[in-house]
């Protein structure tokens, strides 16, 4: 199989697991959330719920312990392997980024309203925006500095692997 298409592949296939570990993440935030009665909402069919921060801070720390960890055993082995004269592998791995990180913003966002239901409002709303926004930003800016960071290093050691003809 094609260098570029093996790593492309698992690009992909860890974007994708990343993407379903950020939806289980945001779920377990959302365990022990309770009604927030003190509300100056005004819309009287939406409920307040306030995070429960034992379960916020438990999901935010395995989803970062997830991204590294998985990222460290999985991704960074074949990096080794990385076909450096092919830049159009680099410009398809910033696709597959953005692609999935924008996948990632669509599943935080629906994942917790969908199980309990589309009338909650969390509180204090800081949370939420650092779940559903900062959580794919991370990720994209992970996966992309973490490839330009071993290209740098590869490229100064001169470890790529020049073929003889």
């Amino acid at each position: 199989m094609d260098k570029r298409v093996k790593f492309l592949g698992l690009d992909v296939l860890f974007s994708l697991v990343t993407v379903m570990a950020a939806a289980v993440c945001s779920l377990i935030q959302c365990f022990g959330s309770a009604k927030f009665e003190n509300s100056d909402n005004y819309d009287i069919f939406l409920v307040d719920m306030k995070f429960n921060w034992f379960a916020y801070i438990l999901g935010t720390a395995l989803f970062i312990l997830f991204l590294y960890y998985s990222h460290k055993k999985y991704l960074k082995r074949y990096y080794e392997e990385y076909p450096v004269e092919h830049p159009a592998v680099v410009i398809m791995h910033f696709i597959i980024s953005v692609v999935f990180a924008f996948a990632m913003f669509m599943t935080v966002i629906f994942a917790p309203l969908i199980l309990l239901g589309f009338d909650k409002n969390f509180v204090p709303e800081l949370l939420a925006f650092i779940t559903i926004f900062v959580w794919p930003v991370v990720f994209l800016l992970y996966m992309n500095a973490t490839l330009s960071f071993y290209l740098i290093v590869k490229k100064k050691t001169g470890k790529s692997k020049k073929k003889k003809k």
